[in-house]
């Protein structure tokens, strides 16, 4: 009876391990073909798209479940089914945010074309075609900053 225990114990410790080393990524259906992308959490590394019975790390992909969104992969000792990662995406920003934002994005752009102004006055003082190119795009930036 411990004989048994401890076998199950070690098997379930070899599936919460191997399931915490691999990774569902991604799948993609098209022209009745489905791919499917898994990373290896251990070394950082992600397959390129698979297909079923493909392998990567040591586990065949066997079975996808579209419904569920699981991919059902094993290998000699163990079959996992992995579900689908689900991706982290932060909020949109509010209207406030986005206009701080783009605020300070004119403002870096309006230094740059500053900076650009002088070197190529520096470096290039017949150079009248830069310097129109950068004139268009300081007056375009104040009709944006206006805007805002």
């Amino acid at each position: 009876m411990l004989f048994r225990f401890a076998l199950l114990f070690a098997v379930l410790a070899c599936k919460a391990a191997a399931s915490d080393t691999l990774e569902f990524r991604a799948y993609m259906h098209t022209a009745g073909h489905e791919f499917f992308v898994l990373r290896d959490l251990t070394v950082g590394k992600n397959s390129d798209w698979l297909t079923n019975g493909e392998s990567f790390g040591g586990y065949t992909i066997t079975r996808f479940d579209r419904a569920a969104e699981t991919l059902t992969v094993m290998t000699f000792e163990q079959t996992l089914t992995l579900p689908l990662r689900m991706a982290k995406v932060r909020p949109e920003a509010t209207p406030d945010e986005q206009a701080a934002d783009l605020a300070t994005r004119l403002e870096m752009a309006k230094q740059i074309l500053t900076k650009l102004r002088f070197r190529y006055r520096e470096a290039h003082p017949l150079v009248k075609a830069h310097l129109r190119t950068i004139a268009e795009m300081e007056r375009r930036l104040a009709a944006l900053s206006a805007k805002n």
